[in-house]
């Protein structure tokens, strides 16, 4: 996983998110939801295949309730509009993370707009292009959002409607294929059983070419039909589930974001940003091949430490001593416990 710890930490990632990111909170799964939703109609529930896609059953649904999707949306409401959540901690590590910023999501619930906080622009429809803000992380929901209904993808029409019409056509998804030709893709909480993975790697290779940066997928014991699929659509697979991944992630950001920002690998902004993590605020004088934290302190404006050059290196004293300061062994809070990659 180190290439991919590394495109990370130069800032060339931009990540898609499925469903099985979000299982560990209590929504369901592609399969879950698809059970939910024959099991919510059950005057219908003979004319309904549990083997049939998820996709399918919605599609039968609708069709047999004379075009009404009244009770998938209440379904859907129940299901996803929540805000409430007993643990969210992968979800805001992964927020903690400013090195990705750019998110592509085929999600309908908020966790990811709860974690990030003020710190994200959700994009569903055209229109949302127009204010996002480089300093903050952009989700693009691209198969809809619980807060708007009508935005939802779910049935076989659904599908063909967004990547057969109307998808190709949009703004969104030119803005996606710029982000997919420039940085390299990693699709996380994507099953062996998920349609989703499917019919967007299709679309994506279809679309795309030859003309799109390498792509990684990150799921736990795959089978090997799907692991030969990857392989033949050059997706490179890690074998890890999302928590595993994310936290391993961290070890490794916190490990070289010192260097990473001396050498220049990691922006002035970025490494800034994950210090405000731990509430400090570094002064940087930048040079030619390198740059030297030369003052810190505290977002609140005290001076944690003054007066110093800090050009890094991992076997220099003043590395670990800035490594003490922010695990929090000398001063204040630790960043590490903050963020949770090492308790």
């Amino acid at each position: 996983m180190e290439k991919l710890f590394k495109l990370i930490r130069e800032e060339n990632v931009v990540l898609f998110v499925g469903a099985g990111f979000s299982m560990y909170t209590g929504l369901p799964s592609g399969n879950k939801l698809k059970e939910e939703l024959i099991n919510s109609v059950p005057d219908l529930r003979e004319d309904l295949n549990y083997n049939d896609s998820l996709s399918k059953v919605a599609d039968d649904i609708i069709n047999l309730q004379n075009g009404s999707r009244n009770d998938i949306n209440n379904l859907l409401k129940k299901l996803f509009n929540k805000t409430n959540f007993d643990n969210l901690e992968t979800h805001q590590k992964l927020a903690s993370i400013p090195h990705i910023n750019s998110i592509i999501t085929t999600n309908y619930d908020k966790t990811l707009e709860i974690a990030y906080s003020d710190n994200h622009h959700l994009i569903y429809k055209d229109n949302d292009l127009a204010y996002i803000e480089k300093s903050k992380t952009n989700i693009y929901k691209i198969h809809g959002t619980i807060d708007s209904l009508d935005s939802i993808i779910l049935s076989k029409k659904d599908y063909n409607d967004l990547y057969k019409n109307n998808f190709s056509n949009s703004l969104i998804w030119s803005q996606i294929k710029s982000l997919l030709t420039t940085k390299t893709v990693v699709y996380i909480g994507y099953g062996h059983e998920d349609d989703n993975i499917d019919v967007i790697t299709d679309f994506i290779h279809d679309s795309l070419g030859s003309n799109f940066k390498e792509a990684y997928l990150i799921s736990p014991n795959l089978k090997k039909t799907k692991l030969a699929e990857l392989n033949r659509k050059k997706i490179k697979y890690i074998d890890s589930t999302g928590e595993e991944f994310i936290n391993s992630l961290l070890e490794n950001i916190n490990e070289n974001i010192l260097d990473d920002h001396k050498n220049k690998i990691v922006s002035d902004e970025t490494f800034t940003k994950f210090l405000h993590q731990a509430n400090i605020k570094p002064t940087i004088k930048k040079e030619e091949d390198s740059n030297t934290i030369v003052n810190l302190e505290s977002k609140d404006g005290n001076n944690l430490v003054s007066n110093f050059s800090l050009s890094l290196n991992k076997e220099s004293d003043k590395n670990k001593e800035f490594l003490d300061f922010v695990n929090g062994d000398k001063i204040g809070t630790g960043y590490t416990n903050l963020v949770g990659s090492k308790s």
